[in-house]
Formats: C-alpha cells, sequence, structure tokens
C-alpha cells in the first residue's frame, strides 16, 4: 500500500500525513438504498487538481461497487454508494479506495459498521425540513429522504397506541406518526376529516384521530385532536338539535351527544347553554320546539298581529254596511 508506517501516504513521490475520517449518512440502511458518505482528509489539497474522482467501496474488504466523489475545497470529498442486499441485520465493514491520477490509494479511515435492516414495518417517526426523515426499524434507526422512499399513501392502520399512516415504499410497507408527516386537518364534512400531509393529502374518521370536543362558541367548535387543536362549524358535524322538554334540548353530532338548556330566545333565535359553551341556534332548527304558553312575543309579531286584528275588523264592519243597503 503506498503509506508508510508512520500513517503517512504517498503523492507524486512525498509523503502527507493522512488523518482521514469516513463518514455515511446513516448507519442502518434498508437493501438498494442510496447512502451519501464523506471522506475527510487533509491530503486533498496536495492532490491532482482534479475535481471529481474515482472510488472503490469495499464491504468487508471485498470491492463491490464504485462511486464517483465530488472534492469539497481542500479537504472533504464526497459521494454516493448503494447498499446491498442480503439477510437482514447483516453488518458491514465499510471503507473507501480512493483514485489520486494513474494510481489507487487506500486512505487509513475509520471502518464503519452499515447494518442491513428491513423496510417492511418500518415506522417514520419524524420529519427534519422538508425531506429528510427518521425511521425507527427493529435493527435500528435509519436516515432517509421522503424522496428516495417514493412513498405514497394507501391507508390507515389502527392499533392500540394511535392510527398511523401506511405508506407504500421502494423498501416495502412503512408506517408514520401523522405529525412525522407534518399533518394537519384541512377541513371536516360529517365524520370524516381531510389531512394535509408532506406527501399529500388523506382522509380519516374522527374517532381515529381522538376528537373530542373542547368548547362551542355560537356555531363555532373547537375540537382536540391527535394533531392538535382545530376549529369547524356545527353543520360540518351533522348537529342535530331536538327538544325534550319545554327549555331542555338533545344534541347529537357526529362525534357524540350533550344535553343542552335554552336559556334565552331573541326574535328567531335561541341560546341554548351546554357544558362546553353557549350554541346558537335558530328556533326552525330545534326538532319538536313549541314555544311555552305564556311566553313573550317578540315586538314584531305583535305588530303584525294588530294589522291583522285591524284589517279584519274593518273587512266584517265594511261587510255589514253592505247587508244594510
Amino acid at each position: 500500500m503506498p503509506y508508510n508506517d508512520n500513517g503517512l501516504i504517498a503523492i507524486g513521490g512525498d509523503y502527507y500525513p493522512t488523518n482521514a475520517m469516513l463518514e455515511l449518512s446513516t448507519l442502518n440502511a434498508f437493501p438498494g438504498q442510496l447512502i451519501q458518505f464523506t471522506e475527510w482528509t487533509n491530503i486533498s489539497m496536495n492532490a491532482p487538481q482534479a475535481r471529481f474522482l474515482n472510488a472503490i467501496v469495499l464491504f468487508n474488504g471485498v470491492p463491490l461497487t464504485t462511486a464517483l466523489v465530488t472534492v469539497h475545497g481542500n479537504e472533504a470529498m464526497g459521494g454516493y454508494i448503494t447498499m446491498p442486499n442480503d439477510q437482514p441485520g447483516t453488518t458491514f465493514n465499510v471503507s473507501v479506495i480512493l483514485e489520486y491520477g494513474p494510481q489507487m490509494y487506500a486512505l487509513p479511515t475509520f471502518i464503519l459498521h452499515l447494518t442491513l435492516v428491513p423496510g417492511n414495518g418500518a415506522l417514520i417517526t419524524s420529519m427534519n425540513g422538508s425531506d429528510s426523515v427518521e425511521i425507527s426499524t427493529l435493527l435500528g434507526q435509519v436516515n432517509a429522504t421522503l424522496s428516495e422512499l417514493n412513498a405514497r399513501i394507501i391507508g390507515l392502520s389502527e392499533q392500540e397506541n394511535g392510527t398511523y399512516v401506511l405508506l407504500q415504499t421502494d423498501f416495502g410497507i412503512m408506517k408514520a406518526d401523522y405529525t412525522a408527516l407534518q399533518a394537519r386537518i384541512s377541513g371536516i364534512e360529517g365524520n370524516i376529516a381531510t389531512i394535509q400531509t408532506a406527501l399529500g393529502n388523506t382522509t380519516a374518521t374522527l374517532s381515529q384521530l381522538s376528537a373530542s370536543i373542547q368548547s362551542i362558541n355560537g356555531q363555532v367548535v373547537t375540537l382536540q385532536t391527535a394533531l392538535g387543536q382545530v376549529q369547524t362549524g356545527l353543520a360540518s358535524l351533522n348537529t342535530q338539535i331536538t327538544a325534550v322538554s319545554n327549555n331542555e334540548v338533545l344534541i347529537k353530532t357526529s362525534i357524540g351527544t350533550m344535553m343542552g338548556q335554552i336559556s334565552s330566545i331573541n326574535g328567531q333565535l335561541a341560546e341554548i347553554h351546554t357544558q362546553y359553551g353557549n350554541i346558537t341556534a335558530e328556533l326552525n332548527q330545534i326538532s319538536g320546539y313549541h314555544a311555552p304558553a305564556g311566553s313573550i312575543v317578540p315586538l314584531g309579531y305583535l305588530v303584525i298581529g294588530l294589522i291583522a286584528v285591524v284589517a279584519v275588523g274593518v273587512g266584517a264592519s265594511l261587510a255589514v254596511r253592505v247587508r244594510k243597503r
């Protein structure tokens, strides 16, 4: 090998200290996953002025693949290697041979241990930035990007500890936390919520999102869900109000029922007090409601009633005069 016992590498007849170090973008990978590597060394400034170098990547000491290395400044060189296929749990010792000019030089590096993990059943636990994700497997943590996973949503998986998004990827079927995909609720219709994620839109039932009513103000309902708080309208929850007695009402929504008391009436609007806050509803929206006897009639209806009485009286008087003639 073109380096001596003192850890010096020979380039162009001269020896230079190496202090080289190899870094990988992940220490666990799926079969076929593209892995970024970086070779840190202080000798590239003395190498030929080529900005691109060839490299041979060794797995367990065996040359298995080649890579094109890009020189970054005077010290860092990086490229990509493809994870070979083997049995899950297989560990490879990875090292890199770099080519300077016409010769190949094996830099003395820290040999890294790269473990092969299965993609099926893996869980995406978090997302860093717009594309990079962390994935948990039974054999270790994997760093990858959504673009290299080529992931798409294919359904939901309900488990004891919550509901997960099922993803079809190039490395198998994985699942993800809603929060790991930067999900948020964009709309609610009945018991179905539309959810925006980093991979596009999907839907889930409110029960799958563990939704519950937090508060009510007029026609606006605040829900607490697995994705945080969201506001929607009573109408979007298919709300039905039924009178039980003169003042008591039963309120049914797509996520449950509650009781309420009519606390006041103003014209055709009723104020209903509930344990979550006050609902404002039109009287014709309250099924089976009848104004109690002796209730106060709004001024507008009194005026209309008086006009009707006067009209009837005038009509009767005219009819009597006609008969007398």
